[in-house]
């Protein structure tokens, strides 16, 4: 897989799941805050990174 793919993966999933978070918001089922989301999960981005640079070197190496 290609780092532009990867990305493009990623980008879709997240979309995806902030649409879906925005609307059930917006449908009073859950209270959703982009910052308190952000302040909790902020290592995962940079999990994230880390292991998508790990990926592509392996793949680049073959």
């Amino acid at each position: 897989m290609s780092g532009n793919r990867i990305d493009a993966i990623f980008t879709g999933i997240l979309f995806l799941t902030l649409g879906i978070l925005f609307l059930l918001d917006n449908m009073n089922v859950i209270h959703f805050s982009l910052w308190r989301l952000f302040a909790r999960f902020w290592p995962t981005i940079l999990i994230y990174i880390g292991l998508k640079n790990i990926v592509l070197h392996l793949i680049e190496r073959e």
